[in-house]
């Protein structure tokens, strides 16, 4: 499935999980995209340095993270949305590796605790999963609940991070 960038993504390239080949995208301000669905390239021929650096660093943080080498990612991020998603994005930031926190819960802390539908809704809007950690979000029993790329890969990323003696 192609999926045509819709905010300036410009630079493309693969990066290995542990769930496959995914697709990781960046423009001059950072990671943009990080997705297991096969990404089409802009208008680009070349790829500016900045783009490049932004996409090198990602793959090396990310590969740091899946050995559990990496609890905090680093690389700058283009996060596109409404300035509530964008609140949303950064108290998922906020979220400490390895543990994790209810719709409600993160509602809560954002001053609005009867919004916890419109952040989960801000969750799944979230374009870069895992650099920006939705997958500490669970439901307000502590069971999973949606993720967009599978309850099997959130579950995983979850185990990953609570069996990380480095924590």
């Amino acid at each position: 499935m192609n999926t045509s960038m819709s905010h300036n993504c410009y630079g493309i390239c693969q990066v290995e999980t542990p769930f496959g080949m995914w697709w990781l995208a960046a423009n001059e301000r950072g990671i943009c995209r990080l997705t297991p669905q096969r990404i089409t390239p802009g208008e680009l021929t070349t790829i500016p340095l900045q783009i490049a650096q932004h996409l090198a660093l990602a793959t090396k943080e990310l590969a740091a993270y899946f050995r559990g080498d990496l609890m905090r990612f680093s690389v700058a991020l283009d996060i596109n949305g409404t300035p509530f998603q964008q609140q949303v994005w950064r108290q998922l930031c906020a979220i400490p590796y390895g543990e994790r926190c209810s719709y409600g819960e993160l509602a809560a802390t954002l001053g609005r605790p009867n919004a916890y539908r419109a952040v989960g809704t801000a969750n799944g809007a979230n374009r870069i999963g895992i650099i920006i950690p939705c997958h500490r979000v669970v439901g307000s029993n502590g069971k999973l609940t949606g993720y967009a790329h599978g309850l099997e890969v959130k579950q995983y990323l979850l185990n990953l991070e609570t069996s990380n003696p480095s924590r």
